[in-house]
Order: C-alpha cells, then sequence, then structure tokens
C-alpha cells in the first residue's frame, strides 16, 4: 500500500515516482529537505503564452515540508501534455519516463519565494505619532475670532447664492408668463381673458416685453 505524504514528513521514493520529482539535498540525518521537478529539468516548462517564455528553462524547486497537492498543481500547470501521460503509466514505466542522460546546462533553478518576517519594534513609528499632533496645533492656532469671521462669510455667501437661486426662478417665471401669453394673443384670446387666466408678474426684469 503506497504511503501518503504529510507536512513535515520524509518524501519517500514512491512519491518521487508518482510526482516525478526527485531528492536533491538531504540533512545530516539522511532526510530529503530539497527536491526538483524531472518534468522542468529534462522537457522544460509547456509554453502558453509568449509572456511565460522567460520561465521556460526554470526548474521548480521544492523545499520541506513538503506537499503533495503543490506537485500536482506545478505539472497541472506547467506539464500539462507530460503529466497526463505519465499519469497513465505504471510504477516501472514512470522509472524509465525521463533520460537518463544529464540535465541540460542552460536550466534556471526557481526556489519558492521565502516569506520575510517583519520586526514591529524596528518599524519606525514616529511619522505617524506627529502626524496628529501637527493637525492640533494648527486648530488650537485659529482663534475664536477668527471662527467667527469664517463663519461671518459662509452665511453671507450662501444668503448672495439664494438671493441668485430666488432671481434666476423669478426670470423663468416671468419668461415662461410671457411666453404662454403670446401664444394666447396668436391664438386670438380676448386680452381680458388673458389678463384673468395669466396676469402679468408684479416683479418684471428690464429685458420683460410689455403685451
Amino acid at each position: 500500500m503506497e504511503r501518503k505524504a504529510r507536512p513535515g514528513q520524509r518524501l519517500c521514493e514512491e512519491h518521487e515516482i508518482k510526482y516525478g520529482v526527485r531528492v536533491t539535498s538531504r540533512d545530516s540525518i539522511g532526510e530529503p529537505t530539497v527536491a526538483a521537478c524531472r518534468f522542468c529539468l529534462y522537457f522544460g516548462r509547456q509554453i502558453k503564452s509568449d509572456r511565460a517564455r522567460s520561465f521556460a528553462n526554470q526548474v521548480k524547486i521544492y523545499e520541506a515540508p513538503f506537499r503533495m497537492d503543490n506537485f500536482v498543481q506545478h505539472n497541472r500547470l506547467h506539464h500539462l501534455d507530460h503529466w497526463i501521460t505519465y499519469m497513465e503509466l505504471d510504477a516501472n514505466q514512470k522509472k524509465n519516463y525521463f533520460p537518463n542522460t544529464p540535465p541540460p546546462s542552460n536550466i534556471q533553478v526557481a526556489f519558492p519565494p521565502k516569506r520575510k518576517t517583519i520586526d514591529s519594534k524596528a518599524m519606525d513609528l514616529s511619522g505617524i505619532e506627529q502626524e496628529p499632533k501637527q493637525k492640533q496645533i494648527k486648530i488650537d492656532a485659529i482663534t475664536a475670532d477668527e471662527l467667527l469671521e469664517i463663519e461671518r462669510k459662509k452665511h453671507s455667501l450662501e444668503t448672495e447664492m439664494l438671493k441668485k437661486e430666488l432671481e434666476l426662478k423669478n426670470i423663468q417665471i416671468i419668461t415662461s408668463t410671457m411666453l404662454a401669453r403670446q401664444k394666447m394673443i396668436e391664438s386670438g384670446v380676448p386680452q381680458s381673458e388673458i389678463d384673468s387666466i395669466l396676469p402679468l408678474p408684479i416683479k418684471t426684469t428690464n429685458d420683460a416685453i410689455n403685451i
């Protein structure tokens, strides 16, 4: 019965044959620490786009603890055609699948990325602490009289804007009324009836036309 490798457990020969990897380094007691993808070593990566050509000769390197799902995922992504054929072979056929010759000399090793740990004590937090203090200094520098003056200017601007809006609406009402009266005159409606239905606006502008 085939043994299953668990995270942190040694990579046995059965797994090397099954997933097409080869142990390249061991520790002082003989436990596997580094393994290489044999598909990468002898066939290169399967190119799916021009963008991936720079990775064609890179050999995937695995480091302990080994995970079998990582082997399968890499083979599916970068050696799909070989991997499909390889899975259909028995153990003896898989042993003879790869050439007995040395790997090509132009291969490049692609080690898995290392995670960098961040020392929170070494982080410079002075900038984060100083920013609120600087903002507080600016706020304190504004006196009560200055705040009052700002509020007055704000109120004055809002009042002026409101007046402009009212004037604009008044002009729109006058224009609409004058146009409607003109149409009624052209339609032959008596002046008295027009005045009763659409009386002239009380407030007119200099540009208004008296009808």
